[in-house]
């Protein structure tokens, strides 16, 4: 990342002493937020986008109408994928045309990995899937691609 932490002016305080624990508490804020990836909370940085999941989408001829979603986060998927598993939120949603340009369905933004779905109805749609892990900077869609329901 380019981005360089400020350091507060701390010229006001006349003791050096008080100087090293303002620039220390600053690191130290500094080091929590990327550890956590949590780094839009301070000088308006965003958070990384986070490693892409795998969705995967079945259907049962048995149980019409329903489709079955689960996600894999990604440190379950290789070595250094997510390695401090940080918190992943998911934005599920489907629509019958692969643009996703009309008739869509979303199912929010959740922590959920599996989804028993059944609002869509019988029918051919396409389930996309973006990440992230502060809920405003997503990584690129995951599609699943044609599923028919039964």
């Amino acid at each position: 990342m380019s981005y360089t932490v400020p350091h507060p002016d701390v010229a006001a305080f006349e003791n050096p002493n008080e100087r090293n624990v303002v620039r220390r508490l600053y690191e130290r804020v500094a080091n929590i937020e990327t550890v956590t990836n949590l780094q839009s909370y301070t000088g308006g940085r965003k958070a990384p986008r986070p490693p892409l999941a795998k969705l995967g989408v079945s259907v049962n001829s048995g149980m019409p109408g329903h489709a079955y979603i689960r996600i894999v986060n990604p440190e379950f998927l290789g070595t250094n994928q997510n390695p401090i598993v940080a918190p992943i939120r998911h934005w599920l949603r489907a629509s019958p045309n692969v643009q996703f340009n009309g008739n869509i369905t979303d199912f929010g933004i959740t922590h959920q990995t599996y989804f028993d779905i059944s609002e869509l109805g019988s029918g051919a749609f396409v389930f996309q899937l973006r990440s992230t892990f502060d809920g405003k900077t997503f990584n690129a869609p995951v599609s699943s691609g044609k599923i028919v329901i039964p």
